[in-house]
């Protein structure tokens, strides 16, 4: 029995995130993620298209892949937002850092370069609930 809403996640690091076009267009990406307690939470730039297309539509699918995107299983809806309060953000990134630590290093490493050079933006965390 699934113990919690997003249980097709577990056990995976890569999750294939589907955001939708206005025209409807299905637009998949693959995407870190962390699952805590019947939340999902993710972390982008502000500038992507995903941004836009949340901003517009918040309506997400969310399933396992792998790092280049294939599918590892089946995809559930849910609901993203983007976490505008800084406490909450700063939660949400922690625990997603505690995450993928090892990784963190290397993106952290190539963020603090380009924080050097004037080209750094800083991330956005998103949350997505159950639909």
């Amino acid at each position: 029995m699934d113990t919690h809403p997003f249980s097709n996640l577990d056990g995976h690091s890569y999750m294939r995130l589907t955001t939708f076009r206005r025209d409807g267009t299905p637009v998949a990406v693959p995407v870190w993620f962390v699952q805590h307690g019947d939340r999902v939470y993710f972390t982008t730039h502000p500038n992507t298209w995903k941004v836009k297309r949340i901003a517009h539509n918040p309506r997400v699918e969310i399933g396992p892949c792998t790092m280049t995107g294939k599918p590892r299983g089946p995809a559930v809806p849910g609901r993203a937002r983007r976490l505008d309060d800084p406490a909450q953000a700063a939660d949400a990134k922690r625990i997603l850092y505690e995450k993928y630590r090892p990784l963190v290093y290397l993106v952290e490493a190539v963020e603090n370069l380009q924080k050097r050079i004037g080209r750094h933006t800083e991330r956005f965390m998103y949350e997505i609930e159950p639909a």
